[in-house]
């Protein structure tokens, strides 16, 4: 679209004060591989206070599946038996059912479900395995298929209801299967009842680590165990188990999320009639590598330049960059744009202005568990002038490694200089950075360089890239997604040609992580030249 040219690039420059700053495409390390899990979110539903026999089923939203399941009781002192904690077959929901023992119970009381869900890693699938049916204290094993490992835990009594005690729902070390084990409680039954133990397993790109909280031997009861993740992880299931004591007069009573603040746990009971007998309670927390956004407004300014920054929680790291503005339409624009320092913890970014327009502008950092095996190159322009008004610079990987981040790193002597494109190359063992003066030129020289950090490739690794068409319309967007079953760890953008008249405005991520999405103006003078505008997101399998 055409507009009155108000003046011409200045032609000569001289060398400015160079500044870092970082575009992040993506980060991740080869020991862990990549971030996993991506928007985890609880999800519960609770009953009614009644006493009566009861269900209640947790639901994922749509989009998500279920990687843990759970189960709490109002009631916690052993009369009131759990009968089951059933993930679905299809992995989008749990249903969980309680009895009150066979003395029954007067009292109202409810019961929660708790759904633990994510977009679904890859191989998500629930296996189930059941005993044969006896009158005898029993356990059963369910096994996840080679090359798979548990996320969550899941269990099942059949047969004799109101007098079975379930006992343990217990991920294996390794994490390959689940074993669920149960008594009959101490009056016994001559009914013939069964287990059933259900293991969610899958073949996450980064694996998952069990940790466990074991309490001292005691009596009394309820008892309580948690353990949360360590600093970066998320937790995707739980399990719990009851050893020592007499079996058939301890009996689980909640595998919780968060018991009481205290992170993922367990809850158990003596029965009714208790025990004088010492026994402990193990927490199990199946924790995953994350993925998540941190994102940190600023209030309209009306500023020259105007600096931001997001921070990323401990045991995280910046693993993807965004920005944006609302209200800048072709006067506000990107300059730097990325990680504060290296290993980055937070993210920042600095928006242009000639004209002193308002606008609210955000910096998005995408955090992750920390990632390892990074190696940051910075390679300044070479085969140009100081007064070039364009710049372009490459930064290559050393052999065996792959760009996973990029950036661009500039200083000028004032508010004239925007970055134009910051692109990783198709196979992702470099990345380009362009930037450029504005027509209104810049009175001295200035520098430029790319970054790029490096490291082995994650799984699924991969470049993904949409350009609009080339005219002049005032304004364009660009969205690419990932591939299925993969999310974005970074994002770049790519202005061409490099005029110095378009605005890069926002290159942001999608709410699921799975997209990215760029824009940019079309400057207060216009341009009657055609230019197209190109998104690329940086993916990894889950």
């Amino acid at each position: 679209m055409s507009r009155t040219r108000t003046t011409a690039h200045a032609l000569a420059r001289r060398l400015a004060t160079f500044t870092a700053v970082t575009l992040l495409l993506g980060l991740c390390g080869a020991q862990p591989a990549s971030a996993m899990f991506t928007n985890v979110e609880t999800v519960t539903k609770t009953t009614a206070p009644t006493s009566a026999t009861k269900t209640a089923t947790a639901t994922c939203p749509a989009g998500k599946r279920v990687t843990g399941a759970g189960v709490d009781l109002s009631t916690r002192d052993g009369r009131v038996l759990i009968d089951y904690i059933r993930p679905d077959a299809t992995l989008t929901s749990v249903t969980v059912s309680a009895h009150e023992d066979e003395a029954l119970y007067a009292p109202g009381w409810t019961l929660t479900a708790y759904a633990v869900c994510a977009p679904a890693p890859a191989g998500l699938q629930r296996v189930a395995a059941t005993s044969a049916s006896s009158s005898a204290a029993k356990g059963v094993t369910a096994t996840c298929p080679a090359g798979k490992r548990v996320l969550g835990t899941g269990g099942e009594l059949a047969g004799a209801p109101q007098q079975l005690h379930l006992h343990g729902l217990v991920p294996s070390p390794d994490l390959t299967k689940v074993t669920v084990d149960a008594f009959e409680d101490e009056t016994g039954t001559a009914k013939s009842w069964s287990v059933t133990a259900y293991a969610i397993c899958g073949t996450p790109a980064q694996g998952v680590a069990l940790r466990t909280r074991t309490g001292a031997y005691a009596s009394g009861s309820p008892r309580f165990a948690a353990r949360p993740c360590e600093p970066g992880e998320v937790p995707v299931g739980m399990g719990g188990s009851i050893t020592g004591g007499t079996g058939n007069q301890l009996t689980l009573q909640a595998i919780h999320p968060t018991i009481d603040d205290r992170g993922p746990g367990v809850v158990a009971a003596e029965d009714r009639t208790g025990t004088a007998g010492t026994w402990s309670l193990t927490a199990y927390t199946i924790c995953g590598a994350q993925i998540f956004d941190a994102a940190e407004p600023t209030p309209t300014f009306g500023d020259a330049i105007t600096n931001n920054s997001a921070a990323c929680d401990e045991g995280t790291q910046v693993v993807g960059t965004g920005a944006e503005t609302d209200g800048g339409r072709g006067e506000v624009w990107l300059e730097r744009f990325g990680p504060q320092e290296n290993p980055p913890d937070s993210t920042g970014a600095t928006w242009i202005t000639e004209t002193g327009r308002n606008a609210d502008v955000t910096a998005t950092a995408l955090c992750a568990t920390a990632p390892a095996d990074l190696e940051l190159v910075i390679a300044p322009y070479a085969g140009q002038r100081p007064d070039d008004p364009v710049k372009t610079a490459t930064a290559t990987c050393p052999a065996g490694k792959r760009v996973l981040s990029g950036g661009a790193q500039t200083a000028s002597t004032a508010n004239h200089v925007m970055l134009q494109g910051l692109v990783p190359s198709a196979d992702l063992t470099s990345v380009r950075a362009t930037l450029s003066e504005t027509e209104n030129g810049l009175p001295g020289d200035w520098s430029a360089a790319a970054t790029a950090l490096c490291a082995t490739p994650p799984p699924g690794l991969q470049r993904v890239s949409r350009t609009t068409v080339a005219d002049s319309a005032e304004i364009k967007t660009a969205t690419i997604a990932c591939p299925a079953g993969k999310h974005a760890v970074g994002a770049g953008a790519a202005v061409t040609p490099a005029l110095g008249q378009i605005t890069l405005d926002d290159i942001r991520f999608n709410a699921a992580l799975t997209a990215v999405t760029v824009e940019a103006f079309e400057d207060v003078s216009g341009t009657a030249g055609s230019w197209s505008l190109t998104a690329h997101a940086v993916c990894v399998s889950r």
